[in-house]
């Protein structure tokens, strides 16, 4: 068929019955910039890559039959051969559980569909969810010869490609803290992520919402305010005690409160430590950092939690220069910090494979 290359036709899914004939007598593939993502996984397939029972159909009825055949909930998108990146037209629909979504879908998909997008067709795929999108590729350096390329992929790498692609004349580290905290989780964490792990627990022992002032009232009615909803998701969630001191003097946490929140911390891998890492030094909050990266705070309503103190001290006797400069520069590594967690988790994994 002229119109679906390398012969993936509306309704074919799954590799060919005999993947390892299939390497040696492979598929001849027209001269292309890009596959349509149908095409691409066809051709993996024919190694022995697997890939979920998915159907390239040509219009809004066969859509909502192969739906029907996979199993609700259901992912559609629009494919085609100059179609690289789906994403950020608009042109994946997400968790569809009935026939009429997928109905709705496929025809505003296919009435999206420009001239300059060639021959299109519809791709149906389960709804898939796990914790991590992967990158790969290939490139012939001319030193090195070919060479690949794997990573963490989804929005975050399109995030450290745009540092990439901002520098200038001089590479600034400062201006490319994405890219920063992606080598920590790669080079520094990765290698021994318990003791990372081990180093972000320590902090539930002196944990900053745990210690409060005794006056003036105000403060003491600020802090309650601001950290007290915080102590109070930490409980539910984890099942956990706090003990929460007036001054300075530390107290000891009750061990099973230490332990469960180590486990909470240790439970993440490299790429979930990097950024927790930086949250909580420069918060002085394990558990307001867990909470922002489990979505039961925002980034704002985190800073401005952990800022209590400080906002008081400056209200009553100012604040220099230097305190301004060093708190705007805590509050960029915070923000690079809490979009590097946001990132990891969008868009949640789908089955989305728009990045031929």
């Amino acid at each position: 068929s002229g119109r679906f290359i390398g012969g993936v036709e509306p309704g074919r899914s799954g590799p060919p019955p005999d993947y390892r004939a299939a390497r040696v007598a492979p598929v001849v593939w027209p001269v292309m910039p890009t596959l349509s993502e149908a095409a691409s996984k066809e051709l993996l397939s024919a190694f022995g890559v697997p890939f979920p029972d998915e159907r390239v159909v040509a219009g809004v009825d066969d859509a909502v039959g192969a739906a029907g055949e996979i199993g609700y909930p259901v992912v559609v998108k629009l494919g085609g051969d100059r179609i690289a990146h789906k994403t950020e037209r608009g042109l994946v629909r997400l968790g569809l559980g009935s026939a009429e979504q997928v109905a709705e879908a496929a025809t505003e998909l296919l009435a999206a569909a420009t001239p300059e997008d060639g021959e299109v067709h519809l791709l149906v795929a389960p709804m898939l969810r796990a914790t991590r999108e992967l990158i790969a590729g290939l490139h012939h350096d001319p030193q090195f010869g070919m060479t690949v390329m794997l990573g963490v992929g989804g929005i975050l790498a399109e995030a450290v490609a745009d540092e990439w692609r901002a520098v200038g004349e001089t590479l600034d580290p400062r201006a490319m803290p994405l890219t920063g905290l992606a080598n920590a989780a790669i080079d520094r964490i990765a290698p021994a992520p318990e003791a990372s792990a081990a180093g972000l627990a320590a902090y539930a022992e002196s944990d900053l919402l745990c210690y409060r002032a005794d006056a003036p009232a105000e403060l003491v009615a600020r802090q309650a305010a601001a950290w007290d909803p915080l102590l109070d998701w930490a409980r539910d969630r984890y099942d956990v005690h706090f003990e929460i001191v007036t001054g300075v003097m530390h107290r000891a946490q009750p061990p099973a409160t230490v332990a469960r929140l180590g486990e909470a911390v240790a439970s993440r891998d490299a790429f979930q430590l990097a950024p927790l890492s930086p949250l909580v030094t420069l918060t002085g909050t394990l558990i307001g950092a867990l909470a922002l990266a489990e979505g039961a705070i925002t980034p704002d309503a985190l800073w401005q939690a952990a800022m209590v103190d400080e906002d008081w001290q400056a209200e009553r006797w100012g604040e220099d220069t230097l305190a301004t400069q060093a708190r705007a520069g805590k509050r960029r590594d915070y923000d690079a910090a809490a979009r590097f967690l946001s990132l990891l988790d969008e868009p949640e994994a789908t089955c989305e494979h728009d990045r031929e």
